[in-house]
């Protein structure tokens, strides 16, 4: 999908393997391996994953007694780029389904030997759709700013070849910590393969900058989009926002990320009105579903209890659920549940801890129902 290491040359640092070890596979299978100062086959299997645009691999490690494959060491995995190489297929009836992965200097071809056809024509294909042509950062025109935040600078520019507006989010390596820019970057690969949620469509590095790129939305966001409606929505507009917005928590909750950040702003429209969960900057992957995380961050008007008050055990996915709640409030009543015009953030605090929730009398009890249960304050010692 997308390239963040640019160079062919370059050598991987500790911090880079480990940030492309956290990318999801979209390729992994067992191959054999021929050796590499002899014309012979390894009686070894390789596992090889395809992560981003990198074929990552190592010797497989022998079942244990109950039958589960060992662990592979850190410091055992190979990593090579796909995009500088050259993958050729070779008939071999001896060595079964064999391919060869050479890198543009010629030199260390790689050949691995697949059980059967499909799994090589697989291997094949996920590689060709990795190499596939990648942009260049001169080919986007500059139009405008679009936002400026504590972690960079959003753009709007014209892909000059594709003809398509892109977001463009640069971070500079420095200003903000690496493993803050690779968090965000990993997360979009990961929850991106949804309709709901908005995923990267390429990430670019010049110098000490990282750009994150993703495909402009042209509606705009929900606040704005709100305040363009009169203020607020009708329910049946809230409950068609509602729904697409909690399939799109459904998809990252399965995979344990935590969002944080839940509010108007960050939701996009397309053309078409539908909605785009975005801006990954605070979101965080837990261990699992019912892991926890002590960091207290996002906008001050929809934190949870468990977070202002800083719980010793810390939260997890609810969190989404209260800012769910807090954003369907506002899409109908017109403003957050806890929020009041030059509020300082103590007396914001206090309200989200303390303050009953008031529902506007316009308000039906089917909505109001549903906002009880999902802005209900968990005690400290449930």
């Amino acid at each position: 999908m997308v390239l963040l290491f640019q160079r062919k040359d370059s050598v991987l640092g500790e911090e880079s393997k480990r940030f492309i070890n956290s990318l999801p596979s979209t390729f992994i299978n067992l191959f054999r391996k021929r050796r590499q100062l002899l014309p012979v086959w390894s009686s070894h299997k390789y596992c090889a994953m395809i992560k981003s645009t990198f074929l990552v691999y190592y010797r497989a490690t022998k079942p244990d007694d109950a039958g589960v494959p060992g662990f592979w060491q850190q410091n055992a995995l190979k990593y090579l780029n796909l995009q500088h190489c050259k993958i050729k297929l070779i008939d071999d009836d001896s060595a079964g389904y064999v391919f060869c992965i050479t890198p543009e200097s010629g030199k260390g071809a790689i050949y691995f030997a697949a059980d059967t056809e499909k799994d090589r024509a697989k291997f094949a294909a996920q590689a060709a759709a990795v190499q596939h042509r990648m942009p260049s950062l001169n080919e986007f025109t500059t139009l405008k700013l679009l936002g400026r935040g504590h972690y960079g600078r959003v753009i709007l520019a014209l892909n000059n070849v594709e003809r398509q507006l892109y977001a463009i989010k640069e971070m500079k390596l420095g200003q903000v910590k690496a493993k803050v820019v690779f968090a965000e970057r990993a997360t979009m690969e990961w929850v991106g393969d949804h309709p709901f949620v908005m995923g990267l469509d390429y990430a670019l590095a010049r110098g000490r900058s990282v750009f994150l790129i993703s495909k402009f939305m042209q509606g705009g966001d929900l606040f704005l989009h709100m305040q363009n409606n009169g203020g607020s929505f009708r329910e049946d507009a809230v409950r068609f926002y509602a729904a697409e917005l909690l399939l799109a928590l459904e998809h990252m909750h399965n995979m344990s990320i935590l969002h944080r950040d839940i509010k108007p702003e960050n939701v996009l429209l397309d053309s078409e009105g539908h909605i785009k969960l975005a801006d990954m900057g605070l979101a965080k992957r837990l261990e699992s579903r019912a892991g926890r995380t002590k960091t207290m961050c996002g906008t001050d008007t929809y934190l949870p209890p468990e977070m202002v008050a800083r719980y010793p055990d810390g939260h997890g996915l609810p969190v989404d659920l209260w800012q769910f709640g807090c954003i369907l409030f506002e899409l109908r009543a017109g403003y957050p549940p806890f929020y009041l015009p030059q509020s300082s953030q103590k007396s914001t605090h206090q309200r989200i801890l303390y303050q009953p929730v008031r529902y506007p009398n316009n308000m039906s009890s089917e909505l109001k129902s549903l906002l009880v249960a999902l802005l209900e304050k968990r005690q400290e010692d449930d």
